[in-house]
Parts: structure tokens; C-alpha cells; sequence
């Protein structure tokens, strides 16, 4: 029986590599249309931002820069999750005006599918990680730049 020679980081490395090929297979024009992007055609750039920050993503050799810090330290530039949700967004994702409130995971869209995985990957993790010392738990969450805790 043929195995398949797997990478170290193959659980990134497989998704990553299929949404980059399918990425790559559509039509950029398609793409800002439908998730109402902007894209230029001269410069072949998507502009996007991404957790507080503008970026560009080149269409269709995935290069990303920031526009606000250097590449190095922005992570759509260095995380491969991060590119990955970007690039699933791209291929499947459908664009939803934003409406100002604050939805559970289990209010979006299949979200009820995935509910459970994400009760216990996250939910689940903090409520151990934490416990009921919810000082420890704003401490962190409360650095300048992260976005998502309101007091």
C-alpha cells in the first residue's frame, strides 16, 4: 500500500495548500465581486482588513503585506491560521453587512454544526485555563490592540 509522505506541520500545511489551489483557480473579478472587496486590477490587489489592520493580498500568488507595521509582525503576514480563514473566506465565505451586535458562535450561520468542537477547543479550555479568576482572565485581554472584550 502507497502512504503519503506527511509534513511536520501537515495539519496546517494540507488546508492550507487545497484553499491556496482553489484560491488560485478563481477569477479575482468574481471574488471582490461577491464578497464586496475591493480589488485593483492594475496592481492585482485585494484590500482587506483583517483584525483592526489594512492589508493587500495579491491575486493569484498570495503575497501579503501590511499597510500599518511590518510584515513581520502582523499576523496575517506570518500566521498560517491566519491566511488559512483568510483563504477560506475568499473561496466559500459569503459577505454579511455588519449589524453592530455581538453574535454567539452558535447564532452564525452552521454555526449550531460546530458548536460542540468549539465549546470544548475553546470555550472549554479558557473556563480551565481561568477557572473563576476572572481578573487573570481580563489581564491579558485587555492589552492595548485586541479588540473583542468589552467590560
Amino acid at each position: 500500500m502507497l502512504q503519503e509522505q506527511y509534513e511536520k506541520h501537515n495539519l496546517e500545511m494540507q488546508p492550507y495548500l487545497h484553499y491556496l489551489a482553489e484560491y488560485q483557480k478563481m477569477k479575482p473579478e468574481d471574488i471582490g465581486r461577491h464578497l464586496e472587496i475591493p480589488y485593483d486590477e492594475r496592481e492585482g490587489l485585494f484590500r482587506l482588513r483583517f483584525m483592526g489592520k489594512n492589508y493587500t493580498v495579491s491575486h493569484p500568488e498570495l503575497e501579503i503585506h501590511c499597510l500599518e507595521e511590518p510584515d513581520g509582525q502582523a499576523v496575517l503576514c506570518r500566521d498560517i491560521h491566519a491566511k488559512i480563514l483568510v483563504l477560506r473566506y475568499f473561496t466559500e465565505g459569503d459577505h454579511m453587512q455588519a449589524t453592530g451586535s455581538l453574535l454567539s458562535y452558535r447564532d452564525l450561520p452552521w454555526g449550531e454544526v460546530y458548536y460542540r468542537q468549539f465549546y470544548g477547543r475553546c470555550m472549554m479550555r479558557l473556563a480551565r485555563m481561568f477557572g473563576n479568576r476572572l481578573a487573570d482572565f481580563r489581564k491579558p485581554i485587555l492589552q492595548p490592540g485586541v479588540l473583542f472584550w468589552r467590560a
